[in-house]
């Protein structure tokens, strides 16, 4: 995937390092990227697809929000 066509609206400097550093791989559908106090070792740029943002246990979760190709989603990371 080109990743001009998804972040064009990205400065350029952004998207070379993002090109240089970045990774760009497969999910596959209900697969878990990660989980609530989990120590972040990358940041998912989503190109094609959504990823579903839940809180909550295996008990009861709720969904806050989608993050869809051309979107970003900030979030608050705090050291556990």
């Amino acid at each position: 995937m080109e990743i001009n066509s998804v972040f064009g609206h990205l400065d350029l400097q952004l998207i070379e390092e993002i090109r240089e550093s970045g990774n760009i791989i497969e999910i596959a559908k209900n697969t878990e990227v990660m989980r609530e106090g989990q120590y972040v070792k990358s940041v998912p740029f989503v190109t094609r697809g959504l990823i579903k943002v839940f809180s909550g246990n295996d008990d009861k979760e709720l969904l806050l929000y989608n993050i869809r190709p051309e979107k970003a989603a900030f979030c608050l990371l705090m050291p556990a």
